[in-house]
């Protein structure tokens, strides 16, 4: 099995270790780099919200830069600004940017004529059940009580809803874990009993920390995998 660093993401979506260096962005750069990192996630999401807030950081910047010597404590003050808040925006996206921005293509099936083979079903089912897992992950992030009527993420409840094989990590049974690929019945009840001990996780990288889950499989899983609270 591949390693994380030897996968490459998704077209559309970042690797979630890139995701990490570029939501410190703000630490990184002294708020200095905060405008521009949110300029481009509100590009990359078209969102008018993120938009703005990359203006007033750059505004806060400008405001810092214009001060005349000897207000250095206001200086830092309106720094302060864009570190704090471009910790809490980039942060608050990063697992936006790591999905993928929509689902797949299916390629066609033969036609006459055509030199383009026919895609194999197990393939087409995959890409499929990955197009399903888009859609409910959009559905999650923008109507969150029509996800909760649809049950998205809950296969141990009964539904109507195909999700694709979306999992509620916070919620569904053990056996629920065991059912997806690389997961053993051990590992479901690890992932159980630290949920437990920890009240719920809200992240990929908690699976890694509080349960043991090997770190290629946790990342493999990943766009299965949903924290609902």
């Amino acid at each position: 099995m591949a390693r994380p660093a030897d996968r490459k993401p998704p077209v559309g979506r970042m690797h979630p270790v890139t995701s990490f260096v570029w939501a410190f962005i703000p630490l990184f750069t002294l708020g200095f780099g905060t405008g521009p990192a949110l300029g481009w996630a509100a590009v990359r999401l078209r969102s008018v919200w993120l938009a703005l807030c990359a203006l007033a950081a750059v505004g806060l910047m400008v405001g810092a830069l214009s001060l005349p010597d000897g207000s250095a404590l206001g200086g830092g003050l309106l720094v302060l600004g864009p570190i704090g808040s471009g910790l809490a925006a980039t942060l608050g996206v990063r697992n936006k940017l790591t999905r993928s921005k929509g689902p797949a293509e299916l390629p066609a099936a033969d036609a006459p004529g055509s030199s383009t083979p026919a895609i194999d079903p197990a393939v087409r089912d995959a890409l499929a059940h990955r197009a399903r897992r888009a859609e409910a992950r959009r559905i999650l992030d923008t109507d969150p009580a029509l996800a909760r009527e649809l049950r998205i993420g809950r296969p141990d409840l009964p539904r109507q809803y195909e999700d694709g094989g979306i999992l509620d990590v916070n919620h569904v049974p053990a056996d629920a874990f065991a059912a997806l690929p690389g997961f053993t019945s051990e590992l479901a009840a690890r992932v159980v009993a630290a949920r437990t001990e920890c009240g719920g996780f809200t992240l990929i990288a908690e699976l890694v920390a509080y349960a043991d889950v090997p770190e290629d499989l946790a990342e493999e899983l990943a766009d299965r995998l949903v924290f609902l609270s």
